[in-house]
């Protein structure tokens, strides 16, 4: 198989073992109604990716199951969807990839991690395709991994190339570079402020059949004070603000704890987990015993610390919103701070992202049974009162959020 299809193909063939249903859950005070938008099939969220507030106050749901972004009304309504598996504008061909947004002029744009759709769609609100954007980038681009909007047409894009593989003893090390890009309307490239190239995958051949290691570093970025570009790149707890031209300004310094080393055990846990999960199925089992036996060769960590920030944003108030892990490994740490980095609060919550928006907080999760769901609560004060009151509106499930002023 060509290798562009295979970057994030083993993963998608073996963990796709079981079906995750998706619900909204629309809370507010505690003993108020909810309830589960959508009367039909088509409405339902199967595999969410991103979720945003739209500048028309709605909720859109990226499925990666059926490659649309849903839009819901502010009360849970199932209003359109956009999008859908295709060719060309308007149109996703691989749904395991998007990334969407809003322009500042009230645009929804979405991106594709995948080099045969090298543009950025532009949509109306009500589905209507606006135009396309293309992303002059040279021939060994391979995808967008992620996008953000500014005025005048211009992006701040972050170009993923095709991988490049690094023999290492018995085995290969894929790296994978990648880029931030401001371009301007036309979609050239008007200055690179941010370049990685970290190792993610190990394998037995050198195109591909390969399988992700644990502890790699990832880059989170941000728009900041619409002139600036924050980043970390996850095993610092500072982070790191540039210009549109790449020249450093600030580093803020933040209380969150730091990267802890990477153990043996960690290595040897992450071997018999990646077992496990072949194992799982008698396709899996054989994939695993003719490529995925690679792991058993990774004995020490590429990267010395783990990841102390699994991500991070700019909210509405200028705030920034860190998630980190916890020593619960169901739970994550999410560490609301002011914009030069001195904590507001922190709340730990059994959920992987929480996101505020102007009108809601939306906490996507799993439920006893395994079920991912999103949560959708109606604001009601300021950004730290509303985490706070979080807590409080769990009702029955408290234990499952703590709070830390």
């Amino acid at each position: 198989m060509d290798r562009i299809n295979k970057v994030r193909g083993d993963e998608l063939k073996v963990g796709i073992i079981f079906t995750i249903t998706v619900v909204l859950f629309l809370c507010y005070l505690p003993g108020s109604e909810f309830f589960i938008p959508g009367a039909n099939e088509d409405e339902e969220v199967i595999y969410p990716g991103n979720i945003h507030e739209g500048p028309d106050g709605n909720i859109y749901i990226y499925d990666a199951k059926s490659a649309f972004i849903k839009v819901f009304s502010p009360s849970g309504k199932f209003v359109r969807k956009i999008g859908g598996i295709g060719e060309g504008p308007g149109f996703i061909k691989r749904a395991d990839g998007v990334v969407f947004g809003f322009t500042p002029g009230n645009k929804l744009f979405f991106t594709e991690f995948f080099r045969g759709h090298n543009w950025i769609t532009l949509m109306n609100l009500n589905g209507k395709l606006d135009k396309t954007i293309p992303i002059n980038i040279d021939s060994y681009f391979f995808g967008v991994s992620g996008a953000q909007a500014l005025p005048d047409d211009y992006f701040l894009v972050n170009i993923e190339f095709i991988s490049k593989a690094h023999k290492k003893h018995t085995f290969f090390l894929q790296a994978f570079p990648s880029t931030l890009y401001l371009i301007d309307g036309k979609g050239n490239p008007c200055a690179k402020l941010k370049t990685t190239n970290y190792y993610r995958r190990i394998s037995f051949l050198e195109s591909g059949a390969d399988i992700g290691i644990p502890f790699s570093p990832s880059l989170s970025w941000h728009l900041f004070k619409d002139k600036y570009v924050i980043y970390t790149e996850s095993t610092s707890k500072d982070l790191t603000v540039t210009d549109f031209k790449g020249k450093s300004k600030d580093t803020i310094k933040t209380p969150i704890p730091g990267p802890q080393p990477v153990t043996n055990e960690d290595i040897d846990q992450w071997r018999k987990s990646i077992k496990e999960r072949f194992y799982a199925t008698e396709h899996g089992k054989e994939w695993y015993n003719r490529f995925g036996k690679v792991a058993e060769l990774y004995k020490d960590s590429v990267y010395p610390l783990k990841n102390c920030i699994h991500d991070f944003c700019v909210t509405p108030g200028g705030n920034l919103l860190i998630t980190c892990p916890s020593s619960n490994p169901k739970e994550n740490r999410f560490w609301l701070l002011d914009p030069r980095g001195s904590k507001l609060t922190m709340v730990s919550v059994s959920a992987f992202q929480l996101k505020i928006t102007n009108n809601f907080i939306f906490l996507l999760g799993e439920d006893d049974e395994g079920t991912t769901v999103i949560k959708c609560y109606n604001r009601k004060g300021n950004e730290k009162d509303d985490l706070l009151r979080l807590f409080v509106k769990t009702g029955k499930k408290t234990s499952s959020v703590r709070t830390n002023d």
